[in-house]
């Protein structure tokens, strides 16, 4: 089934739009942005004692010499209009944290009780009954 452009913007703007939390990457470079963020989730970290780099390895450059890219003008037409698309959802989610006021809400806790698993609590639980099980059975 084919779908428009119009139609997949809409799709993909309906379903960003029940997220709780998008996160902006090239905002990270923002520390009111970060600290935004931090309140929101009650985390910290520090993005630039971790920031790494992009690396690519010397196997993908003799590659992309000895078969490079080559596209068609249809095809780059299709991505260009793809891209214009891509585009305005980006802009339609994100213009409204252009002024470099960022509020979001503060932690809450309560936000984050409905469908949530924490593995790292559930992997302990379950270590302390079994550490109990074998206790009991020695017993």
């Amino acid at each position: 089934m084919n779908f428009t452009l119009d139609q997949q913007y809409n799709l993909a703007l309906r379903k960003a739009s029940k997220l709780n939390f998008i996160f902006v990457v090239e905002k990270f470079k923002d520390p009111a942005y970060i600290e935004a963020v931090e309140r929101f989730f009650n985390v910290s970290w520090h993005t630039d004692e971790e920031r790494g780099s992009p690396f690519c390895e010397k196997q993908s450059h003799k590659a992309n010499q000895q078969y490079p890219l080559v596209i068609g003008n249809d095809t780059r037409a299709s991505l260009t209009n793809l891209n214009k698309v891509d585009l305005k959802l980006y802009h339609q989610l994100t213009d409204c944290i252009d002024s470099g006021k960022y509020n979001f809400a503060n932690f809450d806790e309560k936000r984050w009780d409905m469908n949530t698993y924490n593995f790292t609590e559930a992997k302990a639980k379950k270590k302390t009954a079994k550490m109990a099980k074998v206790e009991l059975d020695k017993s």
